[in-house]
């Protein structure tokens, strides 16, 4: 038997306000690194998904998990780009979140999945 309390819900101060991430010119076999912070002004657990990072594009420490941030805390995403071909390169990476549920749900282990999602482009 299992039991918790949920204490309140998520919010994302200016979520995503950037919908793009521009890494300028990256001469091939180099890198450059660009972050979003992200606000949880809410009181409860913010959780966010990403996906679709595929090269050269990386996530730096959150890729292929979900990310926590607590209660009127803050996390900075970081990408990376490191282009092994010459030309033009561009991604949409999909931002899924516990967002826009009730407390209950938001606190679910697949809330992400059922949650609002946010398209940023790179």
């Amino acid at each position: 038997h299992v039991q918790w309390q949920v204490v309140g819900l998520p919010a994302m101060a200016g979520l995503l306000s950037r919908q793009s991430v521009d890494f300028g010119d990256v001469p091939v076999g180099s890198s450059s690194s660009r972050s979003i912070r992200i606000e949880n002004n809410g009181t409860g657990a913010l959780r966010l998904r990403i996906e679709s990072i595929v090269q050269p594009f990386e996530g730096v420490g959150f890729q292929e998990q979900e990310l926590v941030i607590g209660a009127k805390q803050n996390s900075d995403l970081v990408f990376l780009c490191m282009p092994v071909d010459v030309g033009a390169q561009s991604i949409v990476v999909t931002v899924r979140t516990n967002l826009g549920l009730s407390a209950q749900q938001a606190a679910e282990p697949d809330a992400t999945s059922r949650g609002t999602s946010h398209d940023l482009r790179q």
